[in-house]
């Protein structure tokens, strides 16, 4: 269902530099050396340190890798503007290197029902653009069952839309987490967590799951935890409560990603220590390392990309 995924909000393409200024050191108390930019490349490695063994993600920023495509996948986007070929080709450049990475084949990623990328046998993942970044993530079918992954630009979030996805209980937690920090969008992270879950459903199930179908919490470590809304028959959907996942805010992005494991036993481990990760990761109830989103705000509107 193309209006449940709020698909009539449009995407500004207008490019960010993911760039935090120096100017935000003094405000946020980072350094000069660490206000940086955040390269897409970057972006992946700082998702990929969260993911649990057997799920990889990679990220590059948008460019012309056009000469990277297979022949179906160049077909499919012929005839598309220069931006959009863009888009296709670096995100499945990702998505290969992150196969790679796996032991995967080089193979092509074709556009499948409901625009969904095939994978090859034995894994299952996701891709995400914005407009200047791309990312992907990748896993392992024997371990996990759905990968799914989102960016999106941190924009004004309007209140409608946040009334559109919200549960009541998601309502009274983005209350209290803004009371706690104010900075981070937490209705467009809320949003994001969301289209992460259902690329994870859609792989196990092949069935579309309704945003209000879906239960997100939001934890202040990181960390994410998806399950069936109401009543909801999480046979159909896919949606189980071994849905996890993890968030982070990195310069002008928020980024989301989860994932459902084929079991739960020791072999398979969590989420990997935080310790090493960038100081723009927000780790506890720390969030004062954070750089505020109100920086190089972008004033686009989230919304469905046929990336996957």
């Amino acid at each position: 269902m193309m209006d449940e995924r709020l698909t009539s909000t449009n995407r500004s393409h207008r490019t960010s530099e993911l760039e935090v200024p120096a100017s935000s050191a003094a405000v946020t108390g980072l350094s000069a050396n660490q206000a940086m930019p955040f390269s897409g490349a970057a972006i992946g490695q700082q998702i990929d340190r969260q993911c649990p063994v057997g799920l990889v993600a990679e990220g590059a920023n948008i460019a012309d890798q056009g000469a990277g495509l297979f022949p179906d996948e160049a077909a499919e986007v012929r005839h598309s503007p220069r931006s959009r070929q863009a888009e296709f080709s670096t995100a499945r450049a990702c998505a290969r290197r992150a196969l790679a990475r796996l032991g995967g084949p080089q193979v092509s990623l074709p556009v499948g029902r409901h625009r969904a990328p095939e994978w090859p046998q034995d894994y299952v993942g996701s891709l995400s653009h914005c407009a200047d970044v791309a990312v992907a993530l990748v896993a392992e079918a024997a371990r996990f069952a759905g990968a799914g992954i989102d960016i999106e630009t941190i924009s004004a979030v309007p209140e409608t839309l946040v009334e559109r996805i919200a549960t009541a209980d998601e309502r009274i937690m983005l209350t209290q987490l803004d009371r706690d920090e104010s900075s981070i969008p937490w209705g467009l992270l809320l949003f994001s967590a969301k289209e992460s879950v259902y690329k994870c459903c859609y792989q196990t199930t092949g069935h579309r799951i309704s945003f209000r179908d879906i239960s997100i919490r939001v934890n202040a470590d990181g960390s994410l935890h998806a399950w069936p809304a109401g009543a909801r028959s999480a046979s159909r959907d896919g949606l189980t409560s071994g849905t996890e996942g993890l968030w982070t805010v990195a310069g002008t992005h928020v980024i989301t990603a989860v994932w459902q494991q084929t079991d739960t036993n020791d072999e398979v481990e969590g989420i990997r220590s935080r310790a090493a990760l960038s100081p723009w990761y927000c780790g506890g109830s720390d969030f004062s390392r954070m750089p505020s989103p109100s920086v190089g705000f972008v004033r686009s509107r989230p919304s469905r990309n046929d990336c996957w």
